[in-house]
């Protein structure tokens, strides 16, 4: 049982919405932690672009796509919370960061009178997303609150074992 009163509890359920999100995305993901380290911060942290640079260049659809995805799982920490409070306030635990990143990420893609309505259609998504994966939210919720880290490996495990 999730118990949002703790707060590595909350940290967890926000950092494995992340993880999910991005495994079943395809974006790669380095690592999670909720480690309250010097900068007091615990964190998910995500691979490089798949492709280099030239390749981008020569496919602009596809560094959008990239680009989308990534906006989802910056997202999918405050959809993960949401799912639990019912709330989607943007001061809740490590939330104000990730929208702030979401939103510039998202005005390099759409005109400016899209942004919000683009963010809000991704948090829509990402919750879907992470309703449906639900079990693999815990699974890694669990294995952070029991190891308080995880790399790479361990990660995509967790959420490819469909029960």
């Amino acid at each position: 049982m999730i118990d949002l009163s703790d707060p590595r509890s909350h940290a967890a359920v926000h950092e494995a919405g992340h993880v999910v999100a991005a495994v079943v995305l395809g974006v790669d993901v380095e690592g999670a932690s909720i480690t309250q380290g010097a900068d007091d911060d615990a964190r998910v942290l995500l691979g490089p672009l798949p492709h280099p640079a030239a390749f981008y260049l020569a496919n602009p659809l596809a560094l959008r796509e990239e680009m989308e995805k990534r906006v989802l799982v910056l997202m999918a920490g405050w959809a993960a919370v949401s799912v639990l409070t019912g709330e989607y306030r943007r001061s809740s635990f490590g939330c104000e960061r990730d929208f702030e990143q979401a939103e510039e990420l998202a005005k390099r893609l759409y005109e400016p009178e899209s942004v919000i309505s683009c963010l809000n259609r991704s948090r829509q998504q990402v919750r879907g997303l992470l309703l449906s994966r639900w079990r693999e939210v815990e699974s890694v919720c669990d294995y952070l609150l029991e190891h308080e880290s995880a790399v790479r490996e361990t990660l995509v495990d967790l959420v490819s074992k469909r029960v």
